[in-house]
């Protein structure tokens, strides 16, 4: 018996994924379009989200890329309306945007400017909450539901290897900031998940261990299962939380770690 391509697959869906050009962003937004979904890339670098709309096309799917800042509100709200003059509709959203704002060495955060805790902060947290409130009032006033997807982190969870405490306080956030959306949402319909990436090839992982490549087969040694993950393992994770086979799970953040946890985790 074949699966059933109505429940595990994304046929006919629209999906809006930020920060989608590179990284994990770009994993997402591969396995998104296999699923069968049409996809808009947001990113503000236009280089890297043209790569992965045309690398999407290549393999037969349907992709669009949308430049912006996904910091700002008046930007946010163009993508959606551009969106919906595109497609039609938006099924999916995937909040992916974040990161170290450039941190590459550990600070304990009393060596950390005011300044830059708030880069971090805002980063991390401030996109999240306009593309939730954006595409939650679509949502709401289109009576058909949807799935919100949030990326947040292995950090978020469990105690890092002090890197960045801001970094691990807004991943934190993102998780509870889940688990509030999916009850609000609930009565529409709209369900609401993050996924907590732990060890993922990206080209910021890429750069340490070229810079410091004895750190590598230490981090690889610790995960159970043997591989540091790449961005399609998070990619088909986020496929599942989109399609109806995960209909009624809401409020849940998966870890894709390869089993790695703080019981692995050395300080």
């Amino acid at each position: 018996m074949e699966l059933d391509s109505r429940v595990y697959g994304l046929k006919d869906k629209v999906a809006i994924v930020t920060g989608g050009g590179a990284g994990i962003g770009k994993g997402i937004v591969t396995e998104l379009a296999r699923a069968g979904a049409s996809v808009a890339v947001v990113d503000i670098d236009n280089m890297t989200a043209e790569r992965t709309v045309n690398e999407v096309r290549a393999l037969g799917g349907k992709a669009t890329k949308i430049i912006a800042d996904v910091q700002e509100s008046e930007q946010v709200d163009r993508i959606v309306r551009q969106t919906l003059n595109e497609f039609g509709t938006i099924d999916i959203l995937v909040n992916n945007v974040g990161g170290l704002a450039g941190i590459v060495h550990q600070i304990p955060f009393w060596e950390m400017s005011e300044e830059l805790w708030d880069k971090v902060i805002r980063l991390n947290t401030k996109p999240l909450y306009l593309w939730s409130k954006a595409v939650a009032l679509f949502m709401i006033e289109n009576k058909k539901g949807g799935s919100m997807i949030n990326i947040s982190s292995m950090v978020g969870m469990v105690p890092p290897s002090t890197l960045c405490a801001a970094y691990g306080l807004a991943k934190a956030g993102i998780i509870n900031f889940t688990v509030t959306a999916a009850a609000d949402l609930g009565k529409y319909g709209i369900r609401v998940n993050a996924i907590a990436p732990g060890r993922i090839t990206t080209p910021m992982t890429d750069k340490l261990y070229e810079d410091h490549p004895e750190v590598r087969i230490p981090q690889i040694r610790i995960i159970p299962l043997g591989r540091i993950g790449t961005p399609e393992d998070i990619g088909q994770v986020a496929v599942f939380l989109a399609s109806d086979a995960a209909g009624y799970i809401s409020g849940h953040t998966v870890l894709v770690s390869g089993g790695l946890t703080h019981l692995y985790t050395p300080r």
